[in-house]
């Protein structure tokens, strides 16, 4: 008999190995829908769409946790990634655990159908990126550059569905797809095809890198707007460009406005 209750005890630990992660973010004392996003999260009907692909855990924020949340919370602490929108749904795939997708500021009248289906899709993406990682492997040596186009491209719909606040948590981090970063920043070296400037450009870098340029031009250097000059552009958003743009713009005195030529 204990042989057998050792068995099933295994064969239910590998068959949770498999499966991904779902944490539910809430704050049960102050976050006025989570509650209902709560039951929804934990109802049947959707731990029965979720049950083949993950696990279904909370994560409670609340002031004033009791002892029995606080036990709970430090169970699941290494697999949450903190959202500044709540309630929040944070995705993660099974061993090796890494951060996927986070879907933030639910609708309290979201229902089971409709969260599986948003989860689901978020996975489907994840599976699509993930293949684009294993085709850039096999492309490093032969192929560098269409090998970078696939991390780029694997690594843009893992950060178009982390949200705008976790965007470094998919390529930074315990939970990140490092290794994979890692390679496309050696591919990237020195911005070859202008994708890591893709991702670390952000609205907060670009303020910094405007006024950067504007420094160095009261110095008599250029030293950051050369650098940026040999970007290609290829690979840069709307907003980027037009952030380029403007350290163009902030690095003259005859008020020029010329967009940089595109690679």
């Amino acid at each position: 008999m204990n042989l057998l209750c050792a068995a099933v005890a295994l064969a239910s630990m590998a068959a949770l190995a498999d499966k991904g992660t779902l944490v539910l973010q809430v704050g049960s004392d102050w976050c006025v829908s989570g509650e209902d996003v709560r039951k929804t999260f934990e109802s049947a009907e959707f731990r029965r769409a979720m049950s083949s692909k993950f696990e279904v855990l909370v994560y409670d924020e609340m002031d004033s946790p009791d002892e029995k949340t606080k036990a709970a919370n430090e169970k699941i602490k290494d697999k949450v990634v903190r959202t500044k929108r709540f309630p929040a749904i944070t995705c993660l795939t099974p061993s090796p655990v890494r951060f996927f997708g986070q879907a933030e500021n639910l609708p309290s009248s979201m229902t089971a159908e409709r969260l599986a289906e948003v989860i689901l899709k978020m996975s489907t993406r994840k599976d699509a990126a993930e293949k684009l990682f294993k085709d850039a492997a096999s492309m490093r040596t032969r192929l560098p550059e269409k090998a970078a186009d696939a991390y780029g491209k694997a690594f843009e719909l893992l950060t178009r569905q982390a949200g705008m606040f976790n965007e470094k948590s998919v390529r930074e981090g315990p939970l990140a797809y490092a290794d994979e970063w890692k390679a496309l920043c050696t591919l990237d070296a020195n911005d070859k095809y202008g994708w890591t400037r893709r991702f670390t450009m952000d609205e907060y870098a670009c303020v910094a890198m405007v006024e950067k340029v504007t420094e160095e031009r009261k110095e008599g250097s250029s030293a950051l707007l050369d650098q940026i000059r040999r970007v290609p552009q290829d690979h840069l958003t709307a907003n980027q460009k037009q952030c380029v743009k403007v350290m163009e713009y902030a690095a003259t005195t005859d008020g020029t406005d010329k967009p940089l030529k595109t690679s």
